[in-house]
């Protein structure tokens, strides 16, 4: 990792000032954002530490501001998802996930969303329709705006507790429960799928209910990070990071608990000009269409799936020059390869995927649903794998704030 960051520091804006011939120190470097996955964000730290002793600012790598991106973090919450809620052996629990798998004939849905990342959402998408949908029609709409509507089932099927001021004690760091932590004044109307969903709640007597509460509790919070991502607002980025913080650290995730902590406290000390970056410079649209914003991290995975298949073609001539070679040209070579085959009408295989009904899947689910009467709490069906309150409702705010608290006191030594 120190080899790689050393050779992205050429890219590094320097500015030169002072006197060189008195010997004083002639340059002054810009900062710029490093964005990664989990894994990438944590080896960038060791490196600069490990660089920590050189005697130049170029050599100790500070022109790199380590910070976490959003597609691994999306995938790790799916992974949350099915965690809790997917179970192979639940195909007789109807509006379960794996019955649903098998009722819409999704084979390629399995237990690991890493696999195959695009079917999972698009399963937990149709999904999500399904029940919020449902939830919809169970909610008597008549003479209902739909604001109203939203408002109503929110309020009646999405369970999210918070933290009380109390457990937060006498600390001196006012900021932690403001700006860590998800509380009931949390900007709640810059999102609308985040506004109202931290009302108090009451345990279900249903399990049947309880997972439906549960599937839509997550998918909400899944959908509506994935929305910040495609419309870019780094805004509401940061606010679901503060909801995926206590998610994360609840289901054992501690790295990414550990980075959502890190990404809180960069947008509390971090520079205006360099908040910016961190806010707006996460995502990139390749399309320049609205909507279609794409997390760096998932950028550059695109981009290293078309330089390995450079690197397969070159068979045995493979050597470092090549590989340099084929990263330069990556760009130009797919812009030329792209416009010809548009000009030229061949078809070849395209790299996106397909897409089933969703129409056909969601009127499947949405009957389903209706039938099994998943929204009523007085349902005496059960689900002989699920036996949970909803995530989101059963936190241990008191561990949680204590972890908090631990991390910003190793914080603070740095």
């Amino acid at each position: 990792m120190c080899h790689i960051m050393n050779d992205l520091s050429s890219y590094v804006p320097i500015i030169s000032h002072g006197n060189a011939d008195e010997g004083q120190d002639t340059s002054r470097l810009i900062q710029l954002m490093f964005f990664g996955d989990q894994l990438t964000v944590e080896r960038a730290r060791g490196a600069m530490i490990l660089r920590s002793f050189h005697e130049a600012a170029i050599h100790r790598l500070e022109g790199f501001v380590p910070a976490i991106s959003d597609w691994h973090a999306r995938m790790c919450l799916v992974e949350v998802i099915w965690d809790r809620l997917y179970c192979t052996s639940s195909s007789c629990d109807k509006g379960t996930l794996f019955q649903l798998r098998n009722l819409l004939s999704r084979s390629s849905i399995g237990t690991d969303p890493s696999k195959n990342m695009k079917a999972f959402e698009d399963f937990l998408l149709v999904v999500l329709c399904s029940h919020v949908v449902t939830a919809a029609t169970v909610a008597n709409p008549e003479n209902m705006t739909c604001t109203e509507m939203a408002k109503k089932v929110i309020a009646n099927w999405i369970k999210f507790s918070v933290p009380s001021p109390e457990l937060f004690g006498n600390t001196t760091l006012d900021t932690l429960q403001d700006n860590l932590l998800p509380t009931s004044g949390n900007d709640s109307s810059n999102s609308s799928a985040v506004a109202g969903t931290i009302a108090p709640c009451q345990n279900s007597s249903s399990t049947v209910h309880s997972y439906a509460v549960d599937l839509m509790t997550l998918g909400l919070l899944w959908h509506g990070f994935h929305d910040s991502v495609r419309e870019g607002d780094g805004n509401r980025i940061l606010l679901y990071w503060k909801f995926l913080l206590p998610v994360f650290r609840q289901e054992k995730h501690k790295n990414y608990a550990k980075e959502a902590f890190n990404l809180q406290v960069q947008s509390l000390i971090l520079s205006p000009r360099k908040l910016s970056e961190l806010k707006w410079s996460r995502t990139i649209n390749t399309h320049g269409k609205v909507g279609h914003n794409i997390p760096c991290d998932l950028h550059m995975e695109h981009l290293n799936r078309r330089l390995k298949s450079c690197i397969r073609n070159v068979g045995s001539n493979i050597c470092p020059t090549a590989i340099q070679r084929a990263a330069n040209s990556l760009g130009p070579v797919s812009h030329v390869c792209s416009q010809f085959e548009k000009e030229t009408s061949i078809t070849t295989n395209k790299d996106y995927h397909s897409c089933p009904s969703f129409k056909k899947d969601f009127d499947s689910i949405v009957r389903l649903l209706k039938a099994e009467q998943v929204f009523c709490d007085s349902n005496t069906h059960s689900h002989s794998t699920y036996d949970k309150q909803p995530l989101l409702h059963d936190i241990d705010w008191n561990k949680t704030i204590n972890w908090v608290k631990d991390k910003l006191v190793n914080y603070s030594k740095y």
